[in-house]
């Protein structure tokens, strides 16, 4: 898969799941803008470091505490802006208001002729 354009990512749980899709991601020149556990987020426009905070978060358990990015409310990391949004943490963290948010982000993009996923992946 190759990324094109780099996309803003968001990644919604950073344990085995999410932490290898940001791996990915990054590898492949992708940039994660903002990530989460059940500990917190963290957020840097410019992107995240995900190696570096890969290794903190298996020395420390958790990404809380990493100190190379901004910590920001974990609630508000699904409102933050983005191409791409991975969905990786537990069941039941997406409520009908949170999917009905990102439907009408979806759809503002899409009536200005953006495409969410073809556009950026081949």
């Amino acid at each position: 898969m190759a990324i094109g354009l780099n996309p803003f990512s968001l990644v919604q749980g950073f344990g085995n799941v999410g932490s290898w899709a940001a791996k990915l991601i990054h590898e492949k020149g992708g940039k994660i803008v903002a990530i989460s556990d059940i500990t917190g987020a963290l957020k840097n426009t410019s992107g995240l470091d995900i190696p570096s905070i890969i290794k903190y978060s298996k020395e420390n358990g958790k990404i809380k505490g990493y100190t190379e990015a901004d910590a920001i409310d974990s609630e508000s990391l699904l409102h933050e802006e983005c191409d791409v949004l991975i969905p990786a943490a537990l069941g039941g963290v997406l409520n009908r208001l949170i999917l009905l948010d990102l439907c009408l982000k979806y759809n503002k993009y899409r009536s200005q002729g953006k495409h969410f996923y073809a556009k950026y992946f081949d």
